[in-house]
Protein backbone atom coordinates (compact mmCIF):
# COMPACT_ATOMS: atom_id res chain seq x y z
CA UNK A 1 0.00 0.00 0.00
CA UNK A 2 1.32 3.39 -1.02
CA UNK A 3 1.98 5.89 1.82
CA UNK A 4 0.66 9.13 1.41
CA UNK A 5 2.47 11.92 3.20
CA UNK A 6 0.32 14.78 5.95
CA UNK A 7 1.22 17.55 8.18
CA UNK A 8 0.49 17.21 11.28
CA UNK A 9 0.46 20.03 14.23
CA UNK A 10 0.73 19.16 17.78
CA UNK A 11 1.88 20.71 21.22
CA UNK A 12 5.09 20.41 22.22
CA UNK A 13 4.59 17.78 25.16
CA UNK A 14 2.51 15.97 23.24
CA UNK A 15 5.84 15.69 20.76
CA UNK A 16 7.57 14.94 23.79
CA UNK A 17 5.34 12.20 24.48
CA UNK A 18 5.45 10.55 21.33
CA UNK A 19 8.77 10.40 20.78
CA UNK A 20 8.56 9.18 24.74
CA UNK A 21 6.35 6.40 23.63
CA UNK A 22 8.29 5.88 20.39
CA UNK A 23 11.21 4.79 22.39
CA UNK A 24 9.43 2.49 24.38
CA UNK A 25 8.30 0.73 21.18
CA UNK A 26 11.47 1.34 19.78
CA UNK A 27 10.12 2.52 16.42
CA UNK A 28 10.13 5.72 14.47
CA UNK A 29 7.68 8.24 15.41
CA UNK A 30 5.76 8.09 12.35
CA UNK A 31 5.74 4.15 12.54
CA UNK A 32 4.00 4.62 16.13
CA UNK A 33 1.56 7.47 14.12
CA UNK A 34 0.90 4.67 12.01
CA UNK A 35 0.21 1.56 14.43
CA UNK A 36 -1.68 3.85 16.56
CA UNK A 37 -4.35 5.20 13.70
CA UNK A 38 -4.66 1.31 12.54
CA UNK A 39 -5.13 -0.39 16.13
CA UNK A 40 -1.73 -1.83 16.28
CA UNK A 41 -0.40 -1.01 19.54
CA UNK A 42 -1.16 -1.36 22.96
CA UNK A 43 -4.01 1.32 23.76
CA UNK A 44 -3.14 0.61 27.51
CA UNK A 45 -0.32 2.33 27.75
CA UNK A 46 -0.88 5.29 25.56
CA UNK A 47 -4.22 5.73 27.14
CA UNK A 48 -2.39 5.94 30.76
CA UNK A 49 1.19 7.51 30.08
CA UNK A 50 -0.27 11.01 30.32
CA UNK A 51 -2.31 10.02 33.26
CA UNK A 52 0.71 8.27 34.38
CA UNK A 53 3.50 11.33 33.85
CA UNK A 54 0.77 13.62 35.20
CA UNK A 55 1.02 11.52 38.27
CA UNK A 56 4.72 11.67 38.45
CA UNK A 57 4.92 14.74 38.57
CA UNK A 58 2.42 15.50 41.42
CA UNK A 59 4.42 12.81 43.50
CA UNK A 60 7.66 14.98 43.22
CA UNK A 61 5.79 18.02 44.18
CA UNK A 62 6.73 19.95 40.72
CA UNK A 63 10.58 18.98 41.14
CA UNK A 64 10.52 17.80 37.43
CA UNK A 65 10.28 19.32 34.51
CA UNK A 66 6.90 17.87 32.14
CA UNK A 67 9.81 16.45 30.14
CA UNK A 68 11.62 14.96 33.06
CA UNK A 69 8.79 13.53 33.95
CA UNK A 70 7.88 11.92 30.17
CA UNK A 71 11.47 10.48 30.24
CA UNK A 72 11.32 9.32 33.49
CA UNK A 73 8.05 7.13 32.71
CA UNK A 74 9.38 6.06 29.73
CA UNK A 75 12.46 4.76 30.94
CA UNK A 76 10.37 2.62 33.48
CA UNK A 77 7.91 1.69 31.08
CA UNK A 78 11.30 0.51 28.62
CA UNK A 79 12.93 -1.72 31.69
CA UNK A 80 9.52 -3.37 32.73
CA UNK A 81 9.07 -4.31 28.94
CA UNK A 82 12.58 -5.26 28.66
CA UNK A 83 12.70 -7.47 32.16
CA UNK A 84 9.58 -9.22 30.76
CA UNK A 85 10.90 -10.62 27.46
CA UNK A 86 13.54 -12.32 29.39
Amino acid sequence: MPLKTIKLAISDEMLAQLDSQAEVEGMPRSELIRRTLSGQTHPMVLENYAKTCSDVLRATNGKLSRIEAYHLVSVVIKGMAASSTT
